[in-house]
C-alpha cells in the first residue's frame, strides 16, 4: 500500500481498489490480493529514470550510529540523483563527524555540516540553505527509508507540477514506545 499509495494520489485504500487489491491490504504483497505489479509501479520507475536530483537532509545531534543506518538506508534507495546533507547540531564532540567520514566513499555525495546551534528546525533551515537539488526532503537520523522511498517521494512533482510538498511512509530506527 505504501508504494501504490504513494503514487497513486495518496490515497491508499482507494488505490488498492482501483488496481485489483483490497483495502484492507495495507502491506504491499500481503493479504489474498494478487497484486505484483500494478499501474502504479510504473510511476516509480518513471521517477527513477527522470532521475531528478533530490537534496536529503538529515538533523542529528550525538547519535553517530543512528545517522549512519540513517544514511545507509538512504543511499540503498539506489536513487540515481542524490545528495545528502548531514547537519550536526550541536554535538558534545567529534563522534559524528568520524562515522561520517568513514562513509563516505563511493555513493552519492555526502555533506557534513556542524553548526553550534541545538534545534531540529534550524538544522533543517541550515541544510536547505547548503543543498543544491530544488526538491529537499527532510528524514531525522531516527529514520529508516524504503528502498523505493526516493522515487516514491519524487513521483507526484513529476506528475503535477503544482504540487508543492509531498510524504511518505517512514520507519523509526528505534521504537521507544509501544505504537511505535
Amino acid at each position: 500500500a505504501r508504494l501504490c499509495g504513494a503514487w497513486c494520489g495518496w490515497r491508499s485504500g482507494t488505490s488498492l481498489r482501483e488496481h485489483g487489491g483490497r483495502a484492507s491490504d495495507r502491506i504491499w504483497g500481503s493479504g489474498a490480493g494478487s497484486m505484483t505489479d500494478p499501474p502504479c509501479r510504473a510511476g516509480l520507475r518513471r521517477s527513477v529514470a527522470a532521475a531528478t536530483p533530490l537534496s536529503v537532509v538529515i538533523a542529528t545531534r550525538d547519535r553517530p550510529e543512528l545517522v549512519v543506518g540513517c544514511i545507509a538506508a538512504i543511499i540503498a534507495t539506489r536513487y540515481p540523483s542524490l545528495e545528502i546533507v548531514v547537519v550536526d547540531n550541536a554535538s558534545c564532540g567529534d563522534a559524528t563527524r568520524t562515522a561520517i567520514a568513514a562513509r563516505t566513499s563511493g555513493g552519492p555525495a555526502i555533506r557534513y555540516v556542524r553548526t553550534p546551534w541545538p534545534g531540529t528546525a534550524r538544522a533543517r533551515n541550515i541544510g536547505s540553505n547548503v543543498a543544491t537539488a530544488d526538491l529537499i526532503a527532510f528524514v531525522d537520523d531516527d529514520v529508516l527509508v524504503a528502498a523505493d522511498w526516493a522515487a516514491a517521494l519524487i513521483g507526484p512533482f513529476l506528475e503535477d507540477p503544482t504540487v508543492g510538498c509531498a510524504t511518505t511512509s517512514l520507519t523509526a530506527a528505534e521504537h521507544e514506545t509501544p505504537p511505535e
